[in-house]
């Protein structure tokens, strides 16, 4: 089995540029200050790299995106996001996602609930999970014996501000994890822990204070215990592939897929259960070709 796992491709408004800073609320506009310094250049052209990421998405078994499908986190982006991805989005057998904090930007200090809406395929209700028992945790199988089973846990906060970008793993959404973990459908399968946040940045080095995951220890505690192999995140946009130690699983972040600068993906290789080959992608030369 191989898996496609990217993350943060950020679609943006076309013409972000351009829009009215009243027309995005107080807490978009504030966001923009990020676009303005280098980012929205970066990420101009990313509707048509998450087109090329769906398609090399074919020679792979199962996609994973860990979050981050917007810039500003606008309904707008999210229509974009999805169609970007075509039939890929619908397929909820080939495709795996999960909201990151930039989805999740409040509009008049109220949640949206714009990534539930367009993509209900990735939502417990929309049928998202194939073991249905363990909400808030989500769990898919891949295959047959010996194949992956995805345990998504959202560590995106219903409320996300602009800067201050921290996620958490709730305790329910521990417990959930770790009785996820321990079912026979996923103790039979290579287990990977999908999340939006990685628990730390490169070098193993926990993230800075306004953008770090809370609860690290005893999600990447609970995650090894429980026979993860790996935990697949991203937010941090840099890739890098941690080993396991006594303390945790193996943890994998992506990168950003659509980034000018450095887009970066995994493939992996799922043999016997185990996740046997890990394969960094420069995709540069896949989006000039």
């Amino acid at each position: 089995m191989r898996i496609l796992h990217f993350s943060d491709p950020h679609v943006q408004l076309r013409d972000w540029r351009t829009r009215s800073l009243r027309a995005l609320g107080p807490l978009r506009a504030l966001a923009t200050a990020e676009l303005w310094r280098s980012r929205g250049a970066r990420y101009d052209r990313a509707e048509e790299r998450l087109h090329d990421l769906a398609a090399l998405s074919l020679e792979h078994d199962h996609a994973i995106c860990t979050g981050d499908l917007t810039q500003l986190g606008t309904r707008e982006e999210m229509q974009l996001a999805r169609a970007a991805l075509g039939a890929l989005a619908s397929d909820r057998e080939r495709f795996t996602t999960l909201a990151g904090n930039h989805d999740r930007i409040p509009l008049a200090l109220k949640p949206v609930h714009y990534f539930e809406e367009l993509f209900p395929e990735q939502t417990v209700d929309g049928g998202g999970s194939d073991l249905g028992e363990f909400a808030p945790v989500r769990v898919r199988l891949l295959g047959p014996h010996g194949g992956a089973a995805l345990v998504i846990v959202d560590s995106a906060i219903a409320m996300s501000w602009p800067i201050l970008s921290r996620g958490e793993i709730t305790r329910p959404a521990l417990e959930a994890l770790s009785r996820a973990l321990a079912h026979p459908e996923v103790r039979a399968r290579c287990a990977l822990v999908v999340t939006h946040h990685s628990p730390m940045r490169a070098h193993g080095r926990l993230d800075w204070p306004v953008h770090y995951l809370q609860n690290t220890t005893n999600f990447l505690r609970v995650a090894r215990a429980g026979g993860a192999q790996a935990v697949l995140a991203g937010h941090v946009h840099e890739q890098f592939d941690l080993p396991e130690t006594p303390e945790r699983p193996r943890v994998l972040c992506a990168g950003s897929a659509t980034d000018a600068k450095r887009p970066t993906a995994y493939s992996l290789e799922i043999l016997g259960r185990r996740l046997s080959n890990v394969q960094p992608i420069d995709l540069r030369a896949r989006f000039h070709a």
